[in-house]
């Protein structure tokens, strides 16, 4: 289970942790499904694509990467504020 929350971190925080672990396992599904019929995109652009809350792709991308589902390419595409991101693929 992935648990967003520090061991130092409060109980409220554990507690929101754990009450996310099905919506994260489901985005890390979607992403990776999109990913891999569709090539890669930078986590800003998988938000947009997706409907997901801001960030949300750029949480669950290195969760899928420790995996070994998902990897960093070289290249990089603009976000939406303008600034330079590193697109992600499928593996």
């Amino acid at each position: 289970m992935w648990t967003q929350a520090r061991t130092s971190d409060p109980e409220t925080s554990h507690e929101a942790a754990a009450s996310m672990y099905d919506e994260a396992k489901a985005q890390r599904g979607h992403i990776y499904r999109w990913l891999k019929e569709h090539g890669g995109l930078t986590a800003d652009a998988l938000d947009q694509a997706l409907g997901l809350r801001v960030t949300s792709a750029g949480r669950r991308l290195p969760e899928l990467e420790s995996e070994g589902l998902v990897r960093k390419t070289q290249r990089q595409a603009m976000t939406r504020s303008g600034r330079s991101a590193i697109i992600w693929e499928a593996v």
